[in-house]
């Protein structure tokens, strides 16, 4: 019994190594980067032609890089939406483009 005791209390006197702290290092910086700002829309409907819709539900998102209209793009966003004018579903595409 006594050789038991004493290992109990050798283990309770050591003590456990701490985890490193989670989270951004002390005096990280953010690095500067373009933004991209200027967004072309592809959403007119294939019934009457217009460009005004409702409803709008977004379907998916994704940062991906490709080209539209001769244009380079960074990131896209699809969703879906009704026309105002005559009900008709359809897809609203929108491009982010790549600033230069």
């Amino acid at each position: 019994m006594t050789n038991s005791k004493a290992a109990t209390k050798a283990t309770a006197k050591t003590k456990t190594p701490k985890a490193p702290k989670q989270g951004r290092p002390a005096g990280a910086k953010t690095k500067a980067r373009a933004v991209a700002n200027t967004i072309i829309t592809k959403a007119t409907c294939p019934k009457c032609g217009s460009t005004d819709h409702k409803n709008k539900r977004h379907v998916r998102g994704a940062i991906a890089s490709g080209t539209i209209d001769g244009q380079k793009f960074v990131r896209y966003k699809h969703s879906n939406a009704d026309c105002s004018q005559c009900g008709q579903a359809l897809l609203v595409a929108e491009y982010e483009l790549e600033c230069s």
